[in-house]
């Protein structure tokens, strides 16, 4: 029954281009192995599922190079090979959110009060819920980051927070964490050395806080750090928007 409703879903309204046509495949396609509860098999065989969608063969490989991007799909070679069903690939997701919002111009105020109030509940949880080999990992990134030279320091406070975030058990809110994450990654950035240090004292606090599992002093420590990011976005030292869009020729 449910495949019947995924075809009729695909069959109804089909779009002009073929583009649009792949793009609506490929999530049939994702739906019909959701409800099959992502078995580790093939897919089936290429010419069923192309008369079964009455699709063509350029629309179908389009269809499964957009699945094999999001890892729904992955190609098996060898005996008992082909196209296999796979996973969903959070990292693409992560970068879709990340174009998105750079895009939209986002608020450093949005970003930072959304940040605060999900790395308020991360903290929280990974206190209460982390185990003390993952809090060993925790202080072992610490460290790492403690140690880091200016031109790492932010990639290593991203791993960190990262990681933080796969402690507090939500599966969603780490996810959302990651997104936001994301849009301090910038390879081009280059911050002052004195902004490097000051990120360094302000994680390695604020590692050694969560490690010790002090809920009340890691809150205040990451809310003071936001503050302290707030100001350092004022002056420019970070940027989350994207370069403004240039005018088409005809715009006035």
């Amino acid at each position: 029954r449910r495949r019947t409703r995924v075809d009729e879903w695909f069959k109804t309204s089909r779009p002009d281009s073929d583009d649009k046509l792949a793009q609506r495949l490929a999530l049939a396609l994702a739906q019909d192995v959701a409800a099959r509860g992502w078995p580790d098999e093939r897919f089936g065989a290429e010419a069923e599922l192309m008369d079964r969608f009455g699709v063509s063969r350029s629309i179908w490989r389009e269809a499964i190079r957009l699945l094999e991007m999001h890892g729904i799909a992955r190609p098996r070679r060898g005996r008992g090979g082909g196209l296999m069903i796979g996973r969903p690939d959070a990292t693409y997701t992560i970068d879709s959110a990340r174009r998105y919002l750079r895009r939209a111009h986002l608020k450093q105020s949005h970003y930072l009060d959304m940040r605060s109030v999900l790395q308020a509940g991360a903290i929280s949880f990974a206190i209460t819920r982390a185990t003390e080999d993952e809090m060993t990992e925790l202080q072992r990134l610490g460290k790492r980051l403690a140690q880091a030279d200016d031109s790492q320091t932010v990639a290593a406070a991203v791993d960190w927070h990262c990681y933080l975030s796969t402690l507090c058990g939500n599966r969603a809110l780490s996810l959302l964490l990651r997104i936001l994450l994301s849009l301090t990654q910038d390879p081009d950035a280059k911050v002052p050395v004195s902004i490097a240090e000051l990120l360094r004292q302000r994680h390695t606090k604020l590692s050694q806080a969560v490690v010790g599992r002090d809920e009340a002093k890691a809150q205040r420590i990451a809310l003071e750090h936001f503050e302290w990011l707030q100001e350092m976005l004022d002056l420019q030292l970070g940027s989350l928007h994207a370069a403004p869009l240039k005018p088409a020729a005809d715009e006035d």
